[in-house]
């Protein structure tokens, strides 16, 4: 599938409203971080450019399953692709940006630009950050290929149902 048939799948919640020069601020971006932004994930940020959030799903990581919690854009909200590379470029290998958040509790998604594989997205885990010596290492060690492409990303996203019931809580009492 492509981006479109995929956003239209997996159903983020995001604006829709036009962003304001939209084409300058991906150009500003690119000018902040690498030119080089594949074709895919450009098409991406081209047809929309807002923050989206995307509930209930998984991603298949081989030994763990990781959520793709929102993707970020280049409108007003908090976290956008420039806050985010401008808080994350020291912590992430060169080459690396970061493109949305998996729902970890800063673990992040990320697009190799010109690091060991451009084009294909990771799994950062923020946990695994730091070296036997309690030193931050920008390397690969603690991230995980999830997909060759961003497009694939989207492909490999997996829609999962909202937890329900009682989630085994078999009492509760409250005490004020």
């Amino acid at each position: 599938m492509n981006v479109a048939e995929n956003l239209a799948r997996l159903k983020p919640l995001a604006e829709t409203d036009p962003i304001p020069d939209l084409a300058g601020r991906i150009a500003r971006f690119r000018t902040a971080s690498y030119p080089d932004l594949p074709d895919d994930y450009l098409a991406f940020l081209q047809a929309n450019g807002h923050w989206m959030f995307f509930p209930d799903n998984q991603v298949d990581a081989g030994k763990r399953k990781v959520r793709v919690e929102s993707l970020f854009g280049l409108d007003g909200s908090k976290r956008t692709l420039f806050t985010e590379f401008a808080t994350y470029a020291e912590r992430l290998p060169p080459g690396i940006i970061p493109i949305g958040d998996s729902g970890g509790g800063g673990d992040l998604i990320c697009l190799d630009i010109q690091g060991l594989r451009p084009g294909t997205v990771l799994h950062w885990n923020h946990e695994r950050e730091v070296d036997a010596a309690g030193e931050r290492q920008p390397d690969f060690f603690n991230m995980v290929q999830l997909a060759d492409s961003f497009s694939l990303l989207l492909d490999r996203v997996t829609l999962v149902a909202p937890p329900t019931g009682n989630l085994g809580i078999k009492r509760a009492t409250l005490r004020f």
